[in-house]
């Protein structure tokens, strides 16, 4: 499964400016690893409703932004945690902050960086 699924950015993209697509993503970025934490306290609490909810919500949440993985990961939490099995949700959250560096890393690179090169003059150019 891919990490990142670039027809579903590329889908966001079309729909909005570019301004706020970028603006979108950023917010993306800043907006998940408190919520990873968030999760991973979660998880010391033992209340399966409460882990549910909030994998549902980033599970939605990465799918938006074409996160497949992790939207994937998400997914399993949220059903280990509807059927009480924590200690397989102990295993996958601790490898959910490798897996957003992974999505942040492939964003910046294929995004945000891309736009900023094209804006660079040429050398000779003016």
């Amino acid at each position: 499964m891919n990490i990142i699924n670039k027809s579903v950015l590329s889908e966001l993209e079309s729909h909005i400016t570019h301004d706020k697509f970028v603006r979108n993503i950023e917010t993306f970025m800043k907006y998940m690893p408190g919520q990873i934490v968030e999760l991973q306290s979660l998880v010391h609490t033992s209340d399966t409703k409460r882990i549910a909810d909030t994998a549902h919500m980033l599970k939605g949440t990465c799918g938006q932004f074409g996160a497949m993985r992790l939207h994937e990961i998400f997914k399993t939490i949220e059903n280990c945690a509807e059927q009480g099995r924590l200690c397989d949700i102990e295993s996958m959250v601790r490898v959910l902050p490798y897996e957003f560096q992974l999505v942040h890393e492939l964003i910046d690179l294929s995004y945000m960086n891309a736009q900023q090169v094209q804006r660079t003059p040429q050398a000779g150019t003016d």
